[in-house]
């Protein structure tokens, strides 16, 4: 898979590092929850494209190049798989699918999936974020398709997903 390729390092090779890790100098890491493992592990997906580390706890830190990262597992959103990823230094949020610009995300409700999940993670995205008044900016939010976006079009959209689901 493309993204484990982009972890690359053959400086990392056959050293001390690399007896901690198995994939040092090789790939890039790969960090998901357990529960992501275990769905991929039983449809039986390409080994490349598992999480190199998983995590069971509902949140995980790490220090990486430079910035302290934050995963906080989203249980019962789209699946209950779902991470947000929180990049403090550069002040940029990763929602993946739990976010869109692009329209409603298939919940999947067979996998732990739940709209009351998906406005829980919403809102957690939002204690994260600050708004810059008066123009573009604050806190950046990735979505799992879309464009980069700012906590207005959180806002926006969680309020879309909540008027979606009470007008059923």
């Amino acid at each position: 898979m493309k993204l484990r390729a982009s972890g690359t390092d053959p400086s990392l090779r056959g050293t001390f590092f690399s007896l901690a890790f198995r994939d040092a100098g090789t790939a890039a890491t790969i960090i998901g929850h357990q529960n992501v493992q275990k769905r991929m592990d039983a449809r039986k997906l390409p080994v490349d494209a598992a999480p190199t580390d998983t995590f069971l706890e509902e949140r995980r830190r790490t220090f990486r190049n430079g910035d302290a990262i934050e995963m906080l597992w989203q249980r019962n959103a789209i699946t209950d798989g779902d991470s947000i990823v929180h990049f403090r230094r550069a002040d940029v949020i990763v929602a993946g699918n739990i976010f869109s610009t692009t329209g409603y995300p298939h919940i999947d409700a067979a996998n732990g999936g739940g709209i009351d999940g998906e406005i829980t993670a919403l809102n957690q995205i939002l204690a994260r974020t600050v708004y810059q008044h008066q123009g573009e900016g604050g806190t950046l939010v990735v979505p799992g398709h879309g464009y980069l976006s700012d906590e207005h079009e959180v806002v926006e959209y969680r309020d879309m997903r909540r008027g979606h689901e009470l007008s059923r």
